[in-house]
């Protein structure tokens, strides 16, 4: 029984250091490019892992309005030979940013059995809309 006892009374010594660590962790919020840039890159992720369902949910609302899922589907429908993306900058101003990524694709050249591959920067914009970051597709 003294036994449990020491260690409940070490236990209890400890536990106030442990718990006084917890208090000191709150995290900064992120800037407007750092949050860009996160939704940014996981609508990149969503085109490359072709999970064109979620690709579509980083549109903006009002985009999805008036274009369901399989017409945004058919403009982005050159995706498939996109290898991989990444951002490279991003800038804003106010309630609009412009996203620049790099991204590594291919393609066959037809009537051939010649394939080119590529990397190539795209621009695309993001705007703010309720606090949330959604990507700006034109009509």
């Amino acid at each position: 029984m003294r036994c449990i006892s020491t260690i409940i009374a070490k236990f209890l010594i400890i536990l106030p250091l442990l718990l006084s660590g917890c208090g000191d962790q709150v995290s900064e919020p992120l800037s407007k490019e750092e949050a860009v840039r996160l939704r940014a890159q996981g609508w990149m992720d969503a085109l490359l892992n072709r999970n064109l369902e979620e690709a579509y949910s980083y549109t903006s609302p009002s985009y999805r309005q008036f274009a369901t899922a399989m017409q945004y589907n058919a403009r982005v429908a050159g995706t498939p030979d996109w290898e991989t993306g990444i951002v490279e900058r991003v800038e804003c101003k106010e309630q609009l940013c412009d996203v620049r990524y790099k991204v590594k694709y291919h393609f066959a050249i037809p009537d051939t059995t010649e394939v080119v591959k590529n990397t190539r920067p795209f621009d695309y914009k993001w705007i703010e809309v309720d606090s949330e970051w959604w990507l700006w597709v034109p009509k």
